[in-house]
């Protein structure tokens, strides 16, 4: 489940666990939460801002080579784009409609893509390797799972986000590493390093071993590839693109 990040002050309350630990999360994020929750059902989900130590470089050096697994494995994405993006629900439950109708509605497309949810380069592998995507918007739920996303690839390619054409097709690994580079390189993220990392997860990978991925009491089987670069948030900005630019004139 995936949230846009407005505000980045953790002041909310989200109570974890049978003892009801406290956690403080930003109000995006709880809003998301609130929004997910069903009175009668439990839910299982993932949230990177729980879920990972985001401020831990080991942790997160660990978990990137495996987000690309959780995604693929995962039911759906969740795009919440925040509580004024998602408006009001009419009834229990939102009304669900194919993400295809958006083909002729271009006022409606370029309103969801205002959002800095998608100028961020870790949304990618969020939105092109799951089955079936889900976007609370305008009081609606639009969803998609791959073959509705094809029929949308035209319009992608003219938007100010053309990587979307590969939404949920798992075919943006298809490429060279310098290729993907130059497609997301307008991408934003907080840390420049990333916009080397976010994208490893999606490239066709140089050997595959048997990985047994354990979350929530679930295991999933999926196959973990090891790329040549290895994220590693410990080295300089310089010292990455230096190496990578070696990498790819050796290439």
């Amino acid at each position: 489940m995936k949230g846009e990040d407005g505000d980045t002050t953790p002041c909310e309350p989200v109570y974890i666990g049978p003892f009801w630990d406290v956690m403080l999360q930003t109000k995006n994020c709880a809003a998301m939460l609130r929004y997910c929750r069903r009175p009668t059902t439990t839910r299982i989900i993932w949230v990177d801002a729980i879920s990972l130590n985001q401020l831990g470089v080991q942790e997160k050096d660990t978990h990137i080579p495996k987000m690309a697994a959780i995604y693929r494995n995962c039911m759906r994405v969740v795009v919440y784009l925040g509580k004024e993006a998602a408006g009001d629900v009419v009834g229990k439950h939102p009304t669900r409609i194919e993400f295809d109708t958006l083909c002729g509605n271009d006022e409606l497309i370029n309103a969801m893509l205002q959002s800095r949810y998608f100028t961020r380069v870790w949304v990618i592998q969020e939105l092109t390797l799951p089955r079936q995507l889900i976007v609370p918007f305008r009081g609606c739920e639009y969803w998609a799972d791959r073959t509705a996303s094809a029929q949308l690839r035209d319009r992608w390619r003219e938007s100010s986000v053309p990587w979307m054409e590969h939404m949920l097709q798992q075919s943006f690994g298809n490429r060279t590493l310098g290729s993907a580079i130059r497609d997301t390189w307008s991408s934003n993220c907080a840390d420049s390093r990333d916009k080397l990392f976010a994208i490893l997860g999606l490239l066709k990978r140089d050997h595959d071993r048997n990985s047994d991925i354990f979350y929530f009491g679930y295991t999933y089987y999926d196959k973990i590839r090891t790329p040549l670069i290895q994220p590693d948030h410990t080295i300089s900005t310089l010292q990455l693109f230096v190496g990578l630019s070696v990498h790819l004139v050796m290439g």
